[in-house]
């Protein structure tokens, strides 16, 4: 009895993969020029350590040089439309949003050897493609050590002036709105180019997989699309039109519950979106895009009439 279990556990399919070892380890981030230079000063390790160092150090290289210019030139607090210390925009993105993105580079490193496993672990990558898999993996990490894929990536950063886009389209706004009598409405163009921007930025590249999205929908349309013909078929003719049901009492039968599963798993690749993100996603990003801007509100209805008409709106 044992030695035929046996048997049968060595003979029974696997239907978790071995993930490749490359993929125990990936991760995008310990890698390339700028992350070696980091090593070197002794701002990161290996696995991304000395976060707090690292934020202090990039955090104060980043704002301690503006201030220095801007009290040389007399512009920290006045002698321009928006003085230094009044670029609200400006301090939130150097002292609270360049933080929280070096803190996320530690929590996606950690995470990314975890979510690539889990293709092959769940059968998403299956036997035959584990050697596709792993040259994939192994040629991203060859991406990530390259010198001339960094200086390029920094090219494009630079030469598509993302920082002077926000500087000019939203920074200078706020700081007309708080302090130089500005009214929101006039602003409502360049906030909503801004949102346009940031949403195409982040979304944009998502639509590369759209026509894999489609062949695959495709695909499965056609495969499931003939599996429920030849189920529908069978159960017809064994339970509507009775060749084949014999003595199998139809109350219970699990035939029933097996034609529904079919049906909602048609409908599961029939319902597959085209696109890889959510109406969700999309609300999301736009509100974490716009809420800089969300305070400005005040400037054109008084707080506490805004949260009287949030009461009525909730109660």
């Amino acid at each position: 009895m044992m030695a035929a279990r046996e048997t049968a556990t060595t003979r029974a399919p696997q239907h978790v993969g071995t993930p490749p070892s490359d993929s125990n380890e990936f991760s995008i981030l310990p890698g390339g020029p700028l992350f070696r230079l980091l090593v070197g000063a002794r701002l990161a390790g290996p696995a991304l350590e000395r976060l707090p160092r690292r934020i202090a150090v990039i955090c104060i290289a980043a704002w301690l040089p503006l201030f220095v210019l801007s009290l040389a030139e007399g512009r920290a607090v006045r002698g321009t439309a928006l003085p230094f210390f009044h670029d609200i925009a400006l301090h939130v993105r150097l002292l609270i949003a360049l933080p929280l993105f070096l803190a996320a580079e530690l929590a996606v490193h950690r995470a990314m050897p975890v979510v690539v496993r889990e293709f092959v672990r769940r059968g998403i990558v299956a036997d035959s493609g584990h050697e596709r898999f792993r040259a994939a993996v192994t040629s991203a990490l060859r991406w990530r050590d390259s010198t001339v894929a960094e200086i390029v990536l920094l090219a494009v950063v630079y030469g598509a002036g993302i920082a002077a886009v926000w500087h000019y389209e939203v920074a200078l706004r706020v700081g007309r709105i708080f302090f130089a009598g500005a009214s929101l409405p006039e602003h409502w163009g360049d906030i909503a180019l801004v949102l346009v921007f940031g949403l195409a930025l982040v979304l944009g590249p998502m639509l590369a997989l759209s026509p894999a999205l489609f062949g695959a929908k495709k695909e499965g349309l056609l495969r499931y699309g003939a599996l429920a013909e030849r189920y529908v078929r069978d159960f017809d003719a064994k339970w509507v039109s009775g060749q084949g049901q014999g003595d199998e009492a139809l109350l219970g039968a699990a035939d029933i519950q097996s034609l529904a599963d079919l049906g909602n798993s048609f409908g599961t690749v029939k319902n597959m979106q085209l696109v890889a993100f959510t109406t969700e996603g999309i609300v999301l990003l736009a509100a974490a895009t716009l809420a800089p801007v969300a305070p400005l509100v005040l400037t054109m209805i008084p707080a506490g009439e805004l949260f009287d008409r949030l009461a009525k709106l909730l109660l």
